[in-house]
C-alpha cells in the first residue's frame, strides 16, 4: 500500500513539474506541448535534418507529413516579425488518434443551389475571401453603430468601409428568426461552400441563442481548414460580448474539440467557455478522458498560453482556492488517466 501511494506521488509529482519544452531556433523560440512518445529535443533535431542548413519554421503540413502525427497546430506570437528572437511559436501535438477521440464533421453530401435569399449577399463578396473575413470581424461593430472602431479594425486589412458596408447592411436586414433557423438548416445540411457562407454570416445576428452558440462550437470541428477558420472568428466575436450560455446539449461536441480535434480550435474554445461562465456542474462530464492538452497548455512556459488553461479551470472547477498553475493542475489531474 505505501509503494501504491508513493507511486502516486512521484507520477503528481511528474505532472506538476514537467514544463513545455522551449528551444531557441534561428527562426525564434519554439515550444512543443503534447508529446508523449516523441521527445521534444529529438522532434528538434528531426526537423533540422529536414532541411540541413536552413532555419526551422514550424509547419502544420510537414509534421503531419514527416512524422505521422495526428494533428497539430502552430500558433505564432511576434512583437516585431523583422526581429527574429522576438518570434515565439506554440507547437501542439496529438501524435495519435487513441480511441477515437478526434472526429470531424463531415461535409454535407447534398449541395444545393444558391439560395435566392442569398444570391445578393454572395455578389457583394464576390468569393473575395478577404472582403468577407473582413465583414466577419467588423460586422459587429458596424450593426452597433460604431463606425469609425470598424474603420480602424479595417486599417491593415486592406479593405476600405465602400467595399464592406454593402455586405454588413445585407446581413443587417436577416435578424428574424426564419433567417436564423433557415442559415442553421444550411450549415447542417447543404455542401455550397456560398451558402454556407452566408448562413454562417448571417448567425452574427443571433448570439441571444444558445443554440447558435452550441451549432457554430461545433462546427469549428469542420476538417476544412479554411471553413474552420472563418467559424472560429464568429465564435470569437461573439466571445466579445459574452453571456452565460448553458453548455450542457454541446458536451460531446466539446469533448472532441478538447481532445484535439482541429488544433487550432483549442485554444479559442477554453476562451470562450470561460467566457461564457460554464458551470463547474459539467466538469466532470467534460473533463473526464479529455484533459490531457489542457494539462499541456498548463505545463506551457508561454505566459498567454498557460493563462488561458488557467482561467478556465479556475472557471469550471467552482473553487475559489484554485489560483495558480500548480493548483489547477493538482485539481485536474484527477481527470487524467
Amino acid at each position: 500500500m505505501i509503494r501504491k501511494y508513493a507511486f502516486l506521488f512521484l507520477m503528481l509529482f511528474i505532472v506538476l513539474n514537467t514544463k513545455g519544452q522551449v528551444f531557441n531556433t534561428e527562426s525564434g523560440k519554439i515550444e512543443i506541448l503534447g508529446l508523449k512518445k516523441w521527445n521534444p529535443g529529438k522532434l528538434i533535431d528531426s526537423m533540422k535534418a529536414l532541411i540541413p542548413g536552413k532555419p526551422i519554421h514550424p509547419c502544420v503540413a510537414d509534421l503531419r507529413r514527416d512524422f505521422g502525427f495526428t494533428e497539430a497546430s502552430v500558433l505564432i506570437y511576434a512583437k516585431d516579425y523583422s526581429d527574429k528572437s522576438s518570434i515565439y511559436y506554440v507547437v501542439t501535438i496529438v501524435e495519435n488518434n487513441e480511441k477515437g477521440k478526434i472526429k470531424y464533421l463531415l461535409k454535407p453530401s447534398d449541395s444545393l443551389a444558391v439560395l435566392e435569399q442569398y444570391k445578393s449577399g454572395i455578389s457583394l463578396i464576390k468569393n473575395d475571401l478577404v472582403v468577407y473575413y473582413a465583414a466577419l470581424q467588423t460586422y459587429s461593430l458596424f450593426n452597433e453603430g460604431k463606425i469609425d472602431s470598424a474603420k480602424s479594425k479595417l486599417k491593415n486589412s486592406g479593405v476600405n468601409v465602400e467595399n464592406i458596408k454593402p455586405f454588413w447592411e445585407f446581413i443587417q436586414i436577416k435578424k428574424s428568426v426564419k433567417d436564423m433557423n433557415l442559415a442553421l438548416w444550411v450549415l447542417e445540411n447543404d455542401s455550397n461552400d456560398n451558402n454556407r457562407k452566408i448562413a454562417l454570416a448571417i448567425l452574427l445576428n443571433f448570439s441571444r441563442y444558445d443554440e447558435v452558440w452550441w451549432t457554430v462550437m461545433n462546427l469549428q470541428r469542420y476538417e476544412e481548414q479554411m471553413f474552420s477558420l472563418l467559424v472560429m472568428n464568429v465564435l470569437r466575436e461573439f466571445n466579445n460580448n459574452p453571456r452565460r450560455i448553458d453548455w450542457t446539449p454541446a458536451i460531446n461536441s466539446i469533448k472532441y474539440i478538447l481532445n484535439g480535434t482541429n488544433l487550432f480550435a483549442f485554444k479559442t474554445t477554453l476562451e470562450v467557455l470561460t467566457g461564457t461562465k460554464i458551470s463547474s456542474d459539467l466538469s466532470k462530464y467534460l473533463l473526464e478522458n479529455s484533459s490531457e492538452l489542457i494539462m499541456a497548455y498548463l505545463n506551457a512556459e508561454h505566459e498567454d498560453t498557460r493563462e488561458t488553461a488557467v482561467k478556465f479551470i479556475k472557471q469550471i472547477c467552482g473553487d475559489d482556492k484554485i489560483k495558480t498553475a500548480d493548483d489547477c493542475k493538482a485539481w485536474l489531474q484527477k481527470f487524467i488517466q
